[in-house]
């Protein structure tokens, strides 16, 4: 499934976590799996997002995957990756939370930027456009 709303939760045990639509057919999976991965993808992996947003057909199939710590597998070429087991699901509205106990992750080390989906687009962050910050 294709997540916005991925986020560390704790540094102590390390939790992250994600919301799902609680009518997603992917989160009735998760819901019943002891683990999952979450690929952070980069900002040329936008065709790997749409095919894993998309309800039909094998969300797999032209994607390529290396394996994890757990049946779970990774996304190739990912910027990062964070295996995890699933610690809690809380219901919210028509949304589940979903938090992970991380068992392991990286990032890569070629610098990159993250893709980015903001006001319904997919896109890039530039990082030659200072931030107005919020200090």
């Amino acid at each position: 499934m294709t997540v916005g709303t991925f986020t560390s939760i704790s540094l102590e045990p390390p939790l992250v976590g994600f919301f799902a639509d609680s009518g997603s057919m992917t989160f009735h999976r998760v819901r019943t799996a002891e683990h999952f991965t979450v690929s952070v993808l980069d900002d040329t992996q936008d065709e790997v997002c749409r095919a894993f947003s998309g309800e039909a057909g094998d969300r797999f199939a032209e994607v390529s995957l290396v394996p994890g710590r757990h049946p779970a597998p990774r996304i190739a070429g990912a910027l990062g990756w964070f295996d995890c087991a699933v610690d809690t699901i809380v219901n919210v509205g028509d949304h589940h939370l979903v938090v992970g106990r991380v068992l392991a992750f990286d990032v890569s080390a070629v610098p990159r930027g993250p893709l980015v989906f903001f006001r319904g687009i997919l896109c890039q962050l530039d990082p030659t456009v200072p931030s107005r910050g919020i200090w």
